[in-house]
């Protein structure tokens, strides 16, 4: 699983870390950097793919990126031109000799200059200290300086040997990770293990989903063959055709959730099949005393996009992580329980993170005991300006801001805002450090 994220020089951040739980929810007012973080995901989730960095930033007219907002230029923090992106891996392995469990710190600094290219990039076996802290125990690869009118980058990799360590020849316009199966020798156990290393934070990263559901794109039928769900979630009906095939029992699950989102009563679900071959979702509702079928041009925006969310957490692998930008958008506010119940139980079943967004109090409120941890504000320094993570709950306010008011009136009356600030009332600071003083 990806367990965290860094963001260096990278847009509104100058340097930041976020530690993802099973479901992360990430708040913040409007330009607080929330975008910002999901663009460098998105970034290393495709640069692990082996796209040329050029068209991870700036996109490409064959549509395998549509880079990132701004373009490359905007990537960097304002003044510089490179910027550094992370991701911690794990658990992974483990370490038979000492017992503990593994993780692995990928960093790739991109340099946006007169052509875009690897800055450096490395992997680094990490362990946890006695007080849960995560440091680095050993490299597995790193580049080497080069000259910036080289078109390859050095790369050297840690072989278990005394003196000094193999190097070898990557392309310095796409990311060593992606080379790796092409590029390191695979004769040694040292190498083989760095080369296994190499996979996992690929294989991680590649298979980010980041659903943006586009229920105008679901309404009409697809080919049933096309059963991967692609990020706008038009090939809905095809994908949920699938999971019912292949598992007839999940169709009550997603029934279940169904039934608590529109006033009328769903009894059941299908698929209607056209001579060619493809496929459009149905619903069967009950109004009264008439039941009827309804396919998917008739359902409304907030029942689509919750198909779809549903979907991603059937169909993505495990330990996937998926991310959803305002994951309740289309819905009603009275439904917010429902669609967390969902999130939580489909995402701890199958072993899949959630990493969304939402600006809606109703699902901030809906909230309850210890789902509170995996709500991270993000937030502009006050002084500085650039943009930084704290969880919730290891707010100095936060149990005061909880014992009076749900997170979503929080948030919407501001005292979250002021508590990320350091703006506590003195009577508040006082009250704290006599608690502190006990």
């Amino acid at each position: 699983m990806i367990e965290r994220l860094r963001f260096c020089q990278f847009k509104s951040f100058v340097d930041a870390s976020m530690d993802l739980q099973p479901l992360t929810i990430l708040i913040g007012s409007n330009a607080s950097g929330k975008s910002n973080a999901l663009d460098g995901l998105r970034i290393l989730s495709d640069s692990a793919t082996g796209l040329d960095l050029a068209f991870v930033l700036d996109g490409h007219r064959s549509k395998l990126s549509t880079g990132v907002r701004g373009g490359s230029k905007a990537c960097p923090r304002h003044g510089g031109d490179t910027f550094t992106l992370g991701a911690v891996i794990g658990p992974v392995d483990e370490d038979k000799r000492g017992g503990t469990r593994m993780y692995l710190d990928y960093e790739l600094s991109i340099a946006v200059r007169d052509r875009i290219y690897v800055e450096s990039e490395s992997l680094h076996e990490m362990v946890p200290t006695r007080h849960g802290e995560l440091r680095r125990k050993r490299m597995l690869f790193q580049t080497v300086p080069s000259r910036q009118t080289s078109g390859d980058i050095s790369v050297e990799y840690n072989n278990l040997k005394r003196g000094a360590n193999p190097q070898f020849t990557c392309l310095k316009f796409q990311s060593v990770l992606s080379q790796m199966e092409s590029r390191l020798p695979k004769r040694t156990a040292a190498e083989k293990h760095i080369l296994n290393m190499s996979h996992v934070v690929a294989r991680q990263l590649q298979k980010v989903l980041f659903l943006d559901p586009i229920p105008h794109d679901m309404r009409d039928y697809v080919p049933r063959t096309s059963v991967e769900l692609v990020p706008s979630a038009s090939n809905l009906s095809a994908v949920l055709a699938k999971i019912v095939q292949d598992e007839p029992a999940i169709k009550e699950v997603i029934l279940r959730y169904l039934r608590q989102l529109p006033d009328q009563e769903i009894l059941d679900l299908d698929f209607v099949d056209t001579p060619l071959g493809d496929v459009m979702l149905t619903v069967l509702e009950k109004s009264g005393e008439q039941t009827y079928w309804i396919d998917a041009r008739g359902l409304s925006d907030g029942t689509l996009r919750t198909l779809a969310v549903m979907a991603a957490l059937l169909s993505e692998e495990e330990d996937s992580l998926v991310v959803i930008e305002e994951v309740d958008n289309g819905l009603h506010p009275s439904k917010a329980r429902t669609i967390l119940s969902l999130l939580m139980e489909l995402s701890s079943q199958r072993n899949i993170h959630l990493l969304v967004t939402t600006h809606n109090p109703a699902l901030l409120n809906a909230i309850q005991g210890r789902e509170a941890a995996g709500v991270v504000v993000c937030y502009r320094h006050p002084e500085k300006g650039d943009s930084r993570f704290v969880s919730l709950v290891d707010l100095d306010e936060y149990l005061r801001i909880a014992s009076h008011e749900r997170i979503g009136d929080a948030m919407e009356s501001g005292q979250i805002a002021r508590a990320v600030r350091g703006q506590v009332p003195q009577t508040h600071r006082d009250a704290l450090e006599w608690l502190k003083s006990l």
